[in-house]
């Protein structure tokens, strides 16, 4: 729905001026984007209305929300329906404040800091107004509280209105995630999203450097086919903030061996090669659902390894017909053999059939 313009997946804190851009297929129907900081509490999400060219239709963040490192949340709204559309989170990344940052469209301020602002523009202006109201009174107990701007007002709020953004990992992926039994798999690549820069990081224990935690990328090539991965392998991911906040994620390679199906003719004998003639899946369960079309004289087939059990079939909510016509010992396109069981339906030429197997 939305995208940050300049292709990137994420925001940093302190940015400014940064601009969304809506999918042509809903942008007629959105008028306006509110925007809310998500861990801010009984926050009033700022509107800001869309604009549209001849090319694009877009909103603008506000810059306020970016001066702190807690994550948007934006809703699409339509000002005719008075209906939200959309809603999409934004991620924003802590990062230390620019030297050069100068806008300061409605930054967070102590009470003391502004009043001292106050109190010189007043002495060097001969007085000023502030935006919609007068400063609110304080004692010594409001010392440390937060002055902010909410609808032209001034409002004093406790400093634990804002929540701490914890650390966490949005996404942990590894590539490839499934490999056929028999693989020999040379290049595997770990990725991760998070929703923060991590002050530490660690894989499976080993701590990392800092070049891992802007690139969120960890790669293995293995140099020859004895040395690659052969087997199942999980990995284990910890971040952790600059508060001490942890969190961890695990990810698996899985080595798997294929279930077949398909339809044709019944062969003079089942071997290794008929059952790699069919549509092959890498599975760990025996259940799924088929399609498969059988014309004249041509059966359904299903091939699987034995460990993981005999099926049952049902065509149109009827249970069976489907036969066990055989056990072979098959060797995959890799070389890997193990023991399979076949299926035959019972009758030949079913047509366009839907097949569920438990």
């Amino acid at each position: 729905m939305f995208t940050i313009a300049d292709g990137r997946d994420r925001l940093y804190q302190w940015d400014a001026d940064v601009k969304l851009l809506i999918d042509e297929n809903v942008a007629p129907t959105v008028d306006e984007a509110h925007f809310r900081s998500k861990y801010s509490k009984d926050n009033v999400p700022i509107p800001v209305k869309v604009v549209r060219t001849d090319t694009e239709s877009y909103v603008m963040v506000p810059n306020v929300l970016l001066q702190s490192s807690y994550n948007i949340i934006v809703y699409a709204y339509c000002c005719t329906s008075k209906n939200t559309r959309h809603t999409q989170e934004l991620i924003v990344v802590a990062r230390p404040k620019p030297v050069d940052y100068v806008y300061t469209e409605e930054e967070v301020l102590t009470y003391r800091n502004l009043a001292e602002r106050v109190e010189a523009l007043e002495k060097n202006q001969g007085g000023g107004q502030q935006p919609g109201s007068a400063l609110p009174p304080v004692t010594e107990e409001d010392n440390g509280k937060l002055l902010l701007v909410e609808n032209g007002v001034w409002n004093l709020v406790p400093s634990t209105r804002f929540v701490k953004n914890k650390i966490a990992i949005n996404s942990f992926t590894v590539s490839p995630g499934q490999a056929e039994i028999g693989s020999n798999v040379r290049e595997i690549i770990l990725t991760w999203v998070t929703n923060m820069r991590p002050t530490k990081l660690y894989l499976d224990g080993d701590e990392l450097g800092e070049t891992f935690k802007d690139a969120c990328k960890y790669g293995y090539w293995f140099g020859s086919e004895a040395s690659a991965q052969k087997s199942n392998r999980t990995w284990k991911l910890k971040v952790e903030d600059d508060q001490g906040e942890v969190a961890e994620k695990s990810v698996t390679l899985s080595f798997l061996n294929g279930v077949y199906y398909g339809a044709t003719t019944q062969p003079e004998s089942i071997d290794s090669a008929f059952i790699l003639g069919f549509t092959k899946t890498l599975a760990s369960s025996r259940a799924r659902t088929i399609d498969v079309t059988a014309g004249e004289g041509q059966y359904i087939w299903y091939a699987l390894p034995v460990r993981l059990g005999k099926c049952t079939f049902a065509v149109g909510g009827f249970a069976g017909g489907f036969d066990l016509v055989d056990t072979i010992d098959f060797t995959n396109a890799k070389g890997y053999t193990e023991s399979y069981y076949v299926y035959r339906s019972g009758q030949a030429n079913l047509g366009a059939t839907k097949v569920v197997i438990s």
